[in-house]
């Protein structure tokens, strides 16, 4: 009796032994979806392009692999990772960096049933942030740097009073922004506008600015958050130097310095600004002959007192000959002055 009853439970556990040793069945191909079929937003906000963490379930097993690769709409492969499934048949690739405005999705897993495949197309909302700047470009100037400039040479409307800008904020589609400056000389800031970022996410708006320091800063709401971007200070300085050639005067007639025409006619040229912001900045002079043509160049630095002299050679055809003097001199800002006059070299 105890020998009869005893078979059956040996046989049992043989058979569940047996099957935990065994490879699972395979009823049918395995499987892979994407959790993640829609973006709501940058889970990081500090790192450029739009972030977020991308979720895959699959029927593979705990340890096998799956493999996701980013593309643009356009098909281009962007990037291609790799993640561990879990014990619940799931992979979680984090901080995945999308295109905008679409991406497309495509994983790949292998396990011992087979292979699986999902792909998906989604839509990828412009990254939340707040960036501040003037078009056109500021300038840089050394004197003035790190701060940019803006000047005479690259005003939109030059003839109009004052420097004419236009202040960008890039924010993202329907957010408020707030744009505010500070100019020296001012009690305060003063606001600039309240807008509606469009469908692009931009928002512009045009500022004429008097001659000095300015500073925009701007702040961007929407979806329950708010990022303020960061400041930027800039010069306007659209006041150009004023300058003059004054020896040799303008229409005189010059003989060679050195006295020795084997060696060409040698000229020094002396000019001057009132204007105590040319200090230390570049002058040049460009000598042009009587038929049109560039005869000589020469480039020196303006002393602290605005003055700027250097020696020239000239080989002229024959003398007496005709040159016309193109003296230019500028300030820190970048504005530029020239003062034109004419000589007769003579022997």
């Amino acid at each position: 009796m105890r020998g009869g009853g005893l078979t059956p439970g040996i046989l049992a556990g043989s058979a569940l032994l047996s099957a935990s040793c065994d490879q699972p069945l395979c009823r049918s191909e395995p499987f892979l979806a994407f959790s993640t079929t829609w973006i709501s937003g940058d889970v990081d906000d500090f790192a450029p392009g739009v972030q977020t963490n991308v979720d895959v379930e699959s029927s593979l097993l705990a340890g096998d692999h799956v493999t996701l690769e980013v593309l643009d709409e356009s098909g281009a492969s962007l990037d291609t990772m790799s993640r561990t499934v879990d014990t619940g048949g799931g992979a979680r690739f984090e901080f995945v960096t999308l295109p905008v405005p679409r991406a497309v999705l495509r994983a790949s897993g292998r396990g011992i049933c087979g292979t699986a495949h999902a792909e998906v197309m989604v839509d990828v909302p412009v990254a939340a942030t707040c960036e501040l700047a003037v078009a056109p470009a500021p300038e840089t100037a050394a004197y003035y740097a790190p701060f940019g400039v803006l000047n005479l040479h690259s005003d939109p409307d030059p003839l109009t009073p004052g420097y004419q800008t236009t202040v960008r904020v890039a924010s993202r589609p329907g957010w408020v922004v707030d744009i505010m400056r500070t100019a020296a000389g001012s009690s305060g800031e003063r606001p600039v506008g309240m807008f509606i970022a469009g469908g692009d996410g931009m928002t512009s708006a045009p500022v004429t600015l008097p001659d000095g320091w300015v500073t925009f800063r701007a702040i961007c709401r929407g979806d329950g958050r708010e990022i303020v971007a960061p400041t930027m200070t800039l010069l306007a300085d659209t006041t150009a130097p004023s300058c003059a050639l004054v020896s040799p005067a303008p229409g005189s007639t010059v003989k060679d310095d050195d006295h020795d025409l084997g060696n060409g006619v040698q000229m020094t040229l002396t000019g001057r600004s009132g204007d105590p912001d040319v200090s230390g900045e570049p002058v040049n002079v460009t000598m042009i002959d009587g038929r049109g043509a560039v005869a000589a160049t020469m480039a020196m630095t303006a002393d602290d007192r605005g003055i700027a002299s250097g020696q020239v050679t000239l080989v002229p055809a024959s003398l007496p000959a005709r040159y016309q003097v193109m003296f230019t001199m500028r300030d820190h800002a970048g504005n530029a002055c020239t003062a034109v006059g004419a000589y007769t070299v003579a022997r």
